[in-house]
């Protein structure tokens, strides 16, 4: 081996080591480069000071005809962190016309301003922002405008063309003023609108000296806020009942004897819809409605919360029978069967669906393909504290999902309370060996136990149930010998802790 200095272009200052090697050589310095391969690792956009930024070395190789192999080492500086670099001047394209910058112009700036300063000193929506700046006072006017009559106050009305229009909606578009004639014939398919009347000087929501007409207390929740409507019932032969009457005009009733509130249908699937999305609460949800009602809140409003979260729970309730076709059944809801209602692992085997006729006659080296992996879990941080019971909230399901059906699982669960919990001798597992420590006062559940496809982790039918005091072998083994019904392939356990059972 010898040392001399070659030539390398820009890196003949550095010092450069010229190796003459064999093949063998050759063959380990080309392995050993390629172990060297790694995935490259992204700059950091962290704020960094310019001592701590340290220099990194750079290897350049180059091969010769006469299988020599040269390589030279320098050190360069690392990319500029983004958050500490200058940004690009900004340059006009070629053929940029200025007069075409609508954008500029519309807010205050000339074709002859010079922007460029303001480019490179803020992003683009600051420039927005000040441009909306300038223009501020007439938004505000507008906004004003809106809540008097503008300059419709000698228009006649936009329907019919009768003089002095007095009633205005808030909810429909535009601002036109209509006479009360006009406003009740367009409102009858919209009854809860907000209507109001000009009085010469504002508008009002209503007389300051109504008289209630006989059963004006139904309450409707809607998108717009919480009404107190005047409601009368069709009391024909064949009109249906009460409740019925409600939900044909998509009104969801409280109650299903002679209720008194109702939610729309937009309202429960707009809650719905949050609930999952941004994690609303329901108190927060029907808060920001009350303050939509009347936020200055000098009038009372009548609290609904109760029936509002009765309600959420019933139309939850009645889209999962939905989803899952029991509406379509002859038989109608009640032949629903446990753990129809929940969503199968679309990816694991389901005779019938996505396997094969003849899985059955696979050879046994290849049964392992159409084989479901099951796995038992539990999870300590779904606690249930004891809030209520069964008799004031009763549950709507009865295992027709995930959950078991919980008498039968109580009632097996009362019956082996003295039976004392086998403590594992070949593994150190918290929840199975202290089961019988752990502590479970003033709640209902310590966690919960859950079957699960151990492939895609989607919980399997009827396979979830509450856990009293640890991961006890009794609530386990229930969960699982509950689900055979629904697997109907050939299932594969998994256990992290199975050694503890045997």
């Amino acid at each position: 081996m010898s040392t001399s200095a070659s030539s390398l272009g820009p890196l003949s200052s550095t010092p450069v080591q010229v190796i003459h090697c064999s093949e063998e050589l050759r063959q380990t310095l080309r392995v050993s480069t390629s172990k060297r391969k790694k995935k490259p690792t992204l700059n950091s956009y962290s704020r960094t000071s310019k001592q701590s930024v340290q220099q990194r070395q750079h290897t350049q190789y180059c091969v010769h005809d006469d299988g020599s192999i040269t390589y030279a080492r320098r050190y360069i500086e690392p990319p500029k962190n983004a958050q500490l670099s200058q940004p690009l001047a900004w340059e006009p394209l070629p053929g940029f016309i200025p007069d075409l910058c609508n954008d500029f112009t519309a807010g205050g700036l000339s074709s002859d301003d010079d922007i460029t300063s303001s480019l490179d000193n803020s992003p683009k929506k600051k420039i927005l922002l000040l441009m909306w700046l300038d223009h501020r006072s007439l938004f505000l006017e507008e906004l004003l405008r809106l809540e008097g009559r503008g300059d419709l106050l000698e228009a006649p009305c936009s329907h019919c063309g009768n003089s002095f229009p007095k009633y205005q909606c808030q909810d429909c578009f535009g601002i036109d003023l209509r006479c009360l004639s006009c406003i009740t014939a367009a409102h009858q398919r919209h009854p809860l609108h907000r209507l109001q009347k000009w009085n010469s000087n504002y508008f009002e929501h209503r007389c300051p000296n109504p008289h209630r007409s006989f059963n004006d207390d139904f309450v409707v929740m809607d998108s717009y806020g919480i009404h107190e409507v005047l409601l009368d019932f069709c009391n024909c032969v064949g009109a249906g009942s009460h409740v019925q009457q409600l939900l044909r005009v998509s009104w969801f009733p409280s109650t299903t004897a002679d209720p008194k509130t109702a939610a729309t249908f937009c309202l429960l699937d707009e809650f719905h819809l949050l609930s999952f999305e941004s994690k609303v609460l329901a108190y927060k949800f029907y808060s920001a409605l009350a303050r939509r009602t009347d936020n200055t809140g000098l009038t009372p409003i009548k609290d609904r919360y109760e029936s509002f979260m009765r309600m959420i729970r019933e139309w939850r309730h009645l889209m999962m029978l939905k989803c899952s076709g029991r509406g379509h059944d002859p038989k109608g809801i009640d032949a629903t069967e446990d753990g129809d209602c929940a969503v199968l692992c679309p990816a694991c085997p389901h005779p019938g669906k996505n396997l094969p006729d003849d899985w059955e006659q696979a050879p046994r080296g290849k049964r392992w393909i159409y084989a479901l992996f099951v796995a038992i879990d539990a999870n300590f941080h779904l606690k249930c504290k004891v809030v209520s019971s069964d008799t004031t909230d009763p549950s709507l399901s009865h295992g027709l999902a995930y959950f078991v059906e919980e008498s039968a699982y109580k009632k097996l669960l009362a019956e082996k309370t003295d039976v004392p919990q086998e403590k594992s001798t070949c593994a150190s597992h918290n929840a199975v060996n202290m089961a019988d420590t752990k502590t479970n006062w003033g709640l209902a559940a310590t966690g919960l136990g859950t079957i699960d496809c151990a492939r895609h982790n989607m919980k399997r039918p009827n396979a979830v149930g509450d856990l009293q005091k640890g991961e006890k072998y009794i609530n386990m083994d229930y969960l699982f010998f509950n689900t055979p019904s629904h697997l109907l392939a050939q299932p594969i356990l998994s256990y992290r802790y199975i050694l503890s059972g045997l």
